[in-house]
C-alpha cells in the first residue's frame, strides 16, 4: 500500500480537478461522481485534507442538483469536523446556500457575512468571492438593487483577480 500512495494520491487530485471542471460547466452528475471518486481516493491514502475538500464539492453538487437535505447533512457535518480550514469555510459557505434556498435570509446573510471575514483572514479569494456571490443573491432576492449590485461587482472583481473568465 505504501508504494501505491504516490499513484493514488495523484489519481485522487486528477478525480478532484475533473470534478472541479464539471461543476463549473454546470455537470453536476458527472461533479458529484468525479467528487466521489476523489474523496474515496484521498481517504484510501489518507489525504485528509483532499478528502475535505473533495466532500465539500460533493455537497455543492448535491445542492445544485436540489438535494438540500443530503447537501446540508454534509454541509453540517464538514462544518463541525473538518480539520482544514478552507474546506470548513467552504461547508460554512454552503450552509448560507441551503439557508438561502430554504428561505431563511437573515441566517444566509449571517452566514456569508462571517464567511466573508473568515475567506479575508484566511486570503481564501474563491471563498470571498462566493460569499460576496452570496450576498449579492440574496440582496437581490430581497429588493435592495445598489446593495446587490456593490456585492455583486466586488465578487466579478474577485473571480476575475483569480483568472476565471466571467460571462455576465
Amino acid at each position: 500500500l505504501i508504494e501505491d500512495t504516490p499513484s493514488m494520491l495523484g489519481s485522487a487530485w486528477s478525480a478532484m480537478l475533473r470534478a472541479q471542471c464539471y461543476d463549473l460547466q454546470g455537470m453536476y452528475v458527472e461533479a458529484l461522481e468525479a467528487g466521489t471518486r476523489a474523496l474515496t481516493q484521498a481517504r484510501e491514502c489518507g489525504a485528509l485534507v483532499l478528502a475535505e475538500r473533495a466532500d465539500a464539492l460533493c455537497a455543492f453538487a448535491l445542492l445544485h442538483r436540489g438535494s438540500t437535505l443530503a447537501a446540508s447533512e454534509r454541509f453540517e457535518h464538514l462544518a463541525e469536523s473538518a480539520r482544514d480550514p478552507e474546506a470548513s469555510l467552504t461547508a460554512h459557505v454552503g450552509l448560507g446556500r441551503v439557508a438561502q434556498r430554504r428561505g431563511e435570509l437573515d441566517l444566509a446573510r449571517w452566514l456569508f457575512l462571517e464567511g466573508l471575514d473568515k475567506a479575508r483572514d484566511l486570503d481564501a479569494r474563491y471563498l470571498e468571492g462566493m460569499c460576496l456571490n452570496g450576498l449579492g443573491d440574496l440582496a437581490r432576492q430581497e429588493g435592495e438593487l445598489d446593495d446587490a449590485a456593490t456585492y455583486s461587482g466586488d465578487a466579478l472583481e474577485v473571480f476575475e483577480h483569480l483568472g476565471h473568465r466571467v460571462m455576465v
